[in-house]
């Protein structure tokens, strides 16, 4: 019998057609399912691929989730969270993406990710949000909603709280294909909220990049 996280574990894994494993001894093998031992509290499972077409691979994935400690390693999560498939920021089918899914079949290197917000500090109309881990470094500029005037000037911003960091704050909009779901980008009369630092928008144009905090390869 699974344990509770387990269980969990083997659920999502079976909504992609896919096989977990408890860290557990596995029970013994009757079928062509390779069974995996794991000896930690990380979560492990398994699924059918083909990395190099004609030939079948099995694709083992193991993951840890971590607390970060302000000034020190990262340690263990107790609640190891299972693997999920595509979390998105809210309801909508086209809402952008929170968490990308755990059931990929190769990862060359890992993704650096961010999820959160940005403050105001000084200035509650702006602010700047970086991220830095490793030899990754990276910084936007934040704003409070602005719109485009009469003759391409833009209003100044409102003050705001905190800031999603999220894509349909970055520019873009229907007419994007880096970023559909954005603002800004040739449609409608608001600008982005998040900007890169170097290239905030003074004048009305199409020219500039979509920016967020992207998947950073390292």
């Amino acid at each position: 019998m699974l344990d509770s996280r387990a269980a969990l574990v083997q659920e999502a894994a079976m909504g992609h057609g896919m096989t977990a494993f408890a860290a557990k001894a596995p029970s013994p093998r009757v079928g062509e399912t390779v069974p995996i031992v794991g000896d930690t509290p990380l979560l492990a499972f398994s699924f059918l691929w083909q990395v190099r077409p004609p030939a079948d691979s099995l694709v083992v994935v193991v993951k840890g989730t971590f607390d970060l400690v302000q000034g020190g390693p990262a340690v263990l999560c107790a609640d190891q969270a299972p693997p999920p498939g595509d979390c998105r920021c809210g309801s909508e089918e086209k809402a952008s993406l929170r968490y990308a899914s755990d059931f990929v079949p190769f990862k060359p290197k890992a993704d650096v990710m961010l999820v959160g917000h940005a403050y105001p500090a000084a200035n509650p109309t702006m602010s700047a949000a970086s991220l830095r881990m490793g030899g990754v470094r990276r910084t936007l500029a934040v704003f409070g909603d602005r719109s485009w005037g009469t003759l391409g000037a833009q209003s100044k911003p409102n003050s705001f709280e905190r800031m999603p960091l999220r894509w349909e704050h970055a520019l873009g909009g229907p007419l994007s294909e880096v970023n559909p779901v954005g603002r800004g980008f040739k449609t409608g009369v608001l600008l982005p909220n998040i900007e890169r630092p170097e290239s905030a928008r003074r004048v009305f144009s199409g020219c500039a990049a979509a920016c967020l905090f992207r998947s950073c390869c390292t």
